[in-house]
């Protein structure tokens, strides 16, 4: 629900891009976020550092949590984006055995981790 909530108004749409994750049946749902995992991973910890030192841009955007009377500030510190991080960071532990941490994934490359969407 959390991820409805605060992603889909990008992320539940027809077109691929942005990744349509949050499109079509609740089991196809399911499926596509913990494919896209690795990434959905990045972009939400990207919150935890400071903006010159990002990789990438977090999500969701500043611009969209206006939407939900929020500025980033409060979203850093917002229990709904602790939550999200610990579900798809549940989901990477299950795939590979081992907690996620951010540094893995960027040491590895943004663009180089598995395709969100094929």
């Amino acid at each position: 629900a959390r991820f409805y909530r605060y992603c889909a108004v990008c992320h539940d749409i027809a077109e691929r891009a942005p990744p349509n994750f949050l499109a079509g049946k609740p089991d196809e749902v399911r499926a596509r976020l913990a494919h896209c995992a690795p990434r959905i991973f990045v972009r939400l910890s990207m919150w935890s550092v400071e903006a010159p030192q990002r990789a990438k841009t977090p999500m969701p955007p500043a611009l969209a949590l206006r939407a939900h009377g929020m500025s980033a500030e409060q979203w850093r510190d917002n229990e709904a984006l602790s939550a999200m991080l610990s579900e798809v960071g549940g989901w990477l532990q299950a795939e590979s055995g081992a907690a996620p941490r951010l540094a893995d994934y960027l040491e590895r490359g943004y663009e180089n981790l598995r395709p969100c969407l094929e």
